[in-house]
């Protein structure tokens, strides 16, 4: 009788073990590339209706260079205004780009960054007194700003990534 048991036991682990398989979670890494992409891999559990695994990839680059074109030092720290070359950025590029700069430049309290001097240089009319073309400059080419040197608030293009608060 028991040797009936013993076998029924193991029967019943491996249909337990065979069923809960097909419930293995997919396995996904996610992964930055030398020039600043994503690459994100999905590894399928195993099904032979499904493909091995997927592999996607987001267009990005590495912010690598920017020009200071305005610079104003107050009580509060330093405010710049920086240009990078025109790119096919994503929103963590910026982000990176304006964490990296902030550790580097001591005191830095206030930053806007573009990708068009024009543009750079039209943000510095007053507001009301910008014409419309200086404004479409300013709202097609402002990617980013640091305020209070913490609060990160995407602009232009990237506007739908909102506002973040960085740095520990």
């Amino acid at each position: 009788m028991s040797r009936i048991l013993v076998g029924l036991l193991i029967v019943a682990a491996v249909l337990a073990a065979s069923c809960n398989r097909a419930a293995e979670p997919d396995l996904t890494t996610t992964s930055t590339t030398a020039g600043g992409g994503v690459t994100t891999s999905t590894t399928v559990a195993e099904d032979e209706d499904a493909p091995a695994d997927t592999t996607t990839s987001v267009a990005g680059q590495e912010v690598t260079e920017h020009e200071v074109v305005a610079r104003i030092a107050d009580q509060q720290g330093e405010s710049q205004i920086v240009v990078i070359p025109p790119g096919d950025y994503t929103d963590q590029d910026l982000r990176f780009f304006v964490e990296d700069l902030a550790a580097e430049t001591s005191g830095l309290h206030t930053l806007h960054v573009f990708d068009d001097r024009e543009a750079a240089e039209a943000f510095q009319v007053p507001e009301g007194d910008r014409s419309e073309e200086q404004q479409q400059l300013v709202d097609e080419h402002y990617l980013v700003s640091l305020t209070d040197g913490i609060q990160l608030t995407f602009h232009g293009p990237y506007e739908d990534s909102g506002s973040v608060v960085i740095g520990s």
